[in-house]
């Protein structure tokens, strides 16, 4: 009796990993400043259920954004990649190292969860391909969404 491929399944595209030539052109996130401020982290949750939910939501975007060059995220639409917003416009005053951002400093912002909640990094100049996690937006009230 012959076998046949069981016609439901599905090839899955495989990317490769980027090489340490041009690992600097992938982005890489810290958590080193991120915001001690409840409301713009994961304290933010009153139930685990919720934080971990989120977080395992962060991952996969994170694993997602990864996969990608710098230039190709900054050419995505806000829903998929980065949308920058000016310091100025934000209720929480970022700071790295303890020293305020300036209000011009540009800030990216990400969209996980369904878009739901909004992830907040400042790039490094020093470092090109390097994001600092500054915080989260999970209600809405980190900047001025209008």
């Amino acid at each position: 009796m012959a076998k046949h491929k069981n016609s439901t399944q599905t090839k899955t595209k495989t990317r490769h990993a980027p090489s340490l030539a041009d690992s600097h052109e992938y982005p890489v996130f810290s958590f080193r400043h991120l915001t001690s401020n409840k409301t713009y982290s994961f304290a933010y949750f009153k139930n685990a259920a919720d934080a971990k939910g989120a977080a395992h939501s962060l991952l996969e975007k994170l694993i997602e954004l990864s996969s990608n060059k710098i230039s190709e995220l900054l050419g995505m639409r806000k829903a998929r990649g980065f949308e920058t917003i000016p310091q100025s416009r934000f209720n929480h005053k970022m700071s790295i190292a303890e020293t305020p951002l300036p209000s011009d400093a540009k800030l990216y912002v990400l969209r996980f969860d369904n878009q739901n909640f909004r992830l907040i990094c400042f790039k490094a100049e020093d470092i090109s391909n390097l994001f600092y996690i500054m915080a989260f937006d999970f209600d809405y009230s980190i900047y001025s969404h209008g």
